[in-house]
């Protein structure tokens, strides 16, 4: 196969439509945030992949993810898809438990991390100008780890992984609470967005993407004093709580 046959196939295999973003006429604002006061919104700077060498990469990555089909990485993707969960997920490597009882503080903030972080990946997703990007299981006809799901997600974009947007986004608001945590934080939160191309719903690039955007978000965040007070609330709990120990 020669190389100009092979990215015909990847693009036409991996791709439906795909169209370039354009930072002109977007219709969709940053979270809190209104069009005509930023019109760059701050997601315009992603575009789903089309080079050679990235999807040629995204599907060797996806095969190379296929060997671990019904081992125990494969059914830790299986829990990660689990979005209500990830406070429980991440509890472990925070060093305390996450919950609305023992850390209501902390629990809230991420829960807004969440939310703040569904709300950028989604503007994403939707944008008028979006680029669409076919689901691997779909283009591949293979099944995911989560089979129940697939007809939902079929004809979704699959750029980008909302999943690893919330799991880096998480990740990096608990490491400022607790910085001596930073390793294994950092690792839960890359672990849990590597899991959706594990899983099989989303390429390597989708899941890389969104962590990006999930840094950028975060930083966004941070100039709005409805979550720096959450952020300030949720620090002052866990010092209190760190202190009894």
């Amino acid at each position: 196969m020669n190389k100009t046959f092979l990215f015909a196939f990847l693009a036409a295999l991996v791709f439906a439509g795909c169209a370039a973003y354009t930072q002109t006429n977007t219709k969709i604002s940053a979270p809190g945030a209104s069009v005509a006061n930023e019109p760059d919104a701050y997601y315009s700077f992603l575009s789903a992949p089309t080079s050679e060498a990235t999807l040629a990469r995204d599907l060797s990555v996806y095969r190379s993810l296929a060997a671990l089909r019904d081992t125990p990485r494969w059914h830790q993707a299986i829990r990660d898809g689990s979005i209500s969960a990830i406070p429980e997920l991440f509890s472990e490597a925070f060093g305390m438990q996450i919950s609305p009882e023992t850390t209501p503080a902390i629990h809230a903030l991420v829960l807004a991390t969440i939310k703040a972080m569904k709300k950028a990946s989604h503007a994403v997703k939707k944008a008028p100008d979006a680029s669409f990007r076919t689901r691997p299981f779909v283009a591949l006809k293979t099944q995911t780890c989560a089979p129940e799901y697939e007809a939902e997600q079929a004809k979704s974009n699959s750029y980008l992984s909302g999943h690893s947007a919330r799991g880096w986004g998480v990740a990096l608001v608990l490491i400022e609470l607790n910085p001596t945590r930073t390793a294994q934080i950092a690792k839960r939160g890359l672990e849990y967005g590597q899991s959706r191309a594990v899983c099989g719903y989303h390429w390597q690039s989708d899941v890389e993407d969104a962590r990006l955007l999930a840094s950028a978000a975060l930083a966004r965040l941070h100039a709005k004093s409805e979550f720096v007070a959450k952020l300030q609330a949720a620090k002052d709990e866990f010092t209190r709580l760190k202190s009894k120990k």
